[in-house]
């Protein structure tokens, strides 16, 4: 189940925190430690929107976020220059996500592809809006969790970019592949009949 994070919530809050300040997380994460009062402005800019991703219907706990939003202008420019997109006639949207992995569970006891139904679910809600989208996502060439996720999410890699000008090492960059999408959609309904 998905659900907009509320940034008047305490427990969205305190997640969005927690979720943020694990290692594994925050390694990639160019945030660092933020304060409740920065969480709170975050999750209510307009421009960017957080979906919590939960495992219960009540949506009562976040075990994750995904986060949709416009890149800069100057990454978008620099995409196009480098062919890696085509235009800005199309209406361009980034996505980035983390979950919240729970130190008292093994790694592989951990609920595996949560994230990736979510992103799955979000893409196709996305494509189904606005026909001419196209989403990107980037992500440290390290980074395999993530990367994994993408590609059971049908983003396929379609090169590589300094994400900001001024980076030392250039990311991996992801845009979503419709078909892979729909692919991706009916594995996933032929395996839960």
């Amino acid at each position: 189940w998905l659900r907009r994070l509320d940034a008047d919530n305490p427990h969205d809050i305190e997640m969005y925190k927690l979720i943020e300040a694990q290692s594994e997380v925050a390694k990639w994460m160019e945030k660092g430690d933020m304060t409740i009062e920065e969480v709170k402005e975050l999750l209510s800019n307009e421009g960017q929107v957080f979906y919590g991703i939960c495992q219960n219907e009540n949506q009562d706990r976040i075990d994750g976020w995904i986060s949709v939003y416009e890149p800069e202008a100057e990454l978008v420019d620099r995409l196009i220059e480098q062919k890696l997109i085509g235009s800005k006639d199309a209406k361009i949207l980034e996505i980035s996500f983390a979950r919240y992995i729970d130190p008292n569970v093994l790694p592989e006891n951990q609920k595996k592809g949560l994230v990736s139904s979510a992103v799955r679910q979000i893409c196709f809600s996305l494509s189904e809006k606005e026909k001419n989208v196209v989403i990107v996502a980037f992500t440290n060439p390290h980074n395999l969790p993530s990367e994994g996720v993408l590609k059971n999410a049908g983003f396929v890699m379609g090169g590589k970019i300094l994400y900001d000008e001024d980076s030392k090492e250039e990311d991996n960059f992801w845009v979503l592949d419709k078909e892979e999408l729909e692919k991706a959609l009916r594995n996933k309904k032929a395996k839960q009949v």
